[in-house]
């Protein structure tokens, strides 16, 4: 009995810890790349009526893709499961012709005017990271 004590009470701390979520440190300047991105900064931005936004870089024909739905303030954290596909929050990078899709990071809405949606970003893979602030005209 003692033993399935402690199993149970390892199994809870366990999950305890399995849920925590740390804090992002955004950074303060524009939206920059790194590693593969490197040299990228977001030049401008769009998000029309349903939440789609683009952000367009300094390289050309380069864009972060992503969706914020609800438009509203807040943090978005990204994730990606295959089985709960109806909740997966990614941000896609084109690097002009590849699509890398992002599930590690966040983002998150700072403020909404009616003619623009400002936030912060920060987001990674494996072979890119994005970190920086944005401001996205709205277009409808």
């Amino acid at each position: 009995m003692k033993k399935l004590r402690i199993i149970i009470l390892l199994t809870v701390v366990a999950i305890s810890f399995s849920a925590c979520e740390f804090p992002i440190n955004y950074g303060t300047g524009p939206l920059t790349g790194l590693g593969a991105a490197d040299g990228w900064t977001v030049e401008s931005g769009t998000v029309d009526s349903d939440g789609r936004a683009t952000l367009n870089g300094s390289v050309a024909g380069t864009s972060i893709m992503f969706t914020i739905s609800p438009l509203a303030v807040g943090e978005v954290r990204l994730q990606f499961s295959l089985f709960d596909m109806a909740n997966n929050k990614t941000v896609t990078y084109y690097d002009g012709s590849t699509n890398y899709i992002m599930a590690e990071g966040g983002y998150e809405i700072t403020s909404i005017t009616e003619t623009t949606v400002s936030g912060q970003m920060y987001v990674y893979d494996s072979n890119q990271t994005f970190d920086g602030t944005f401001e996205l005209t709205r277009t409808n």
